[in-house]
């Protein structure tokens, strides 16, 4: 997650009484998406309710982003992104995938059922039956497979 949009972002979602699951900048294209939830999910209006006043902010400090950028406000969806260990603790005994940022026996990507987290390592069981111990800040991208 980015820290520089989210000390910007959170306080405006919060306010709104929203959930703040995170955001992340995908610089082919230069979109900026941010997710939020709520209790029941969000609406369409929620998101452009809250885009205009994220849009808001973010054009009020002008070296946050470089040049043109889209803003997009989104559910988290079924396939939710995991973005902090808060929300990886929410997601144990479900199916998650992994892409690390290192290599663990000639491999980068992952799949399989989330069995603990504890401190900063998450314990991961494989779909073809590995054990594995991740440092959560190995982790490039992590998120839930819904099946």
């Amino acid at each position: 997650m980015d820290i520089k949009f989210t000390t910007f972002i959170e306080p405006v979602v919060l306010a709104e009484g929203f959930e703040f699951v995170g955001v992340e900048l995908i610089t082919s294209g230069n979109i900026l998406r941010v997710y939020v939830d709520k209790p029941g999910g969000i609406t369409l209006d929620d998101c452009a309710s809250l885009s205009r006043q994220i849009s808001a902010v973010l054009d009020a400090e002008p070296d946050l982003i470089n040049g043109k950028y889209f803003l997009e406000v989104s559910s988290p969806g079924l396939n939710r992104i995991i973005f902090s260990l808060k929300q990886m603790h929410q997601q144990i005994g479900k199916k998650i995938s992994l892409k690390l940022l290192v290599a663990v026996d000639g491999k980068q990507k992952f799949s399989g059922v989330l069995e603990q987290v504890r401190d900063n390592i998450i314990h991961i069981k494989t779909c073809e039956g590995l054990e594995l111990a991740i440092d959560f800040a190995d982790i490039a991208h992590a998120n839930v497979i819904f099946s």
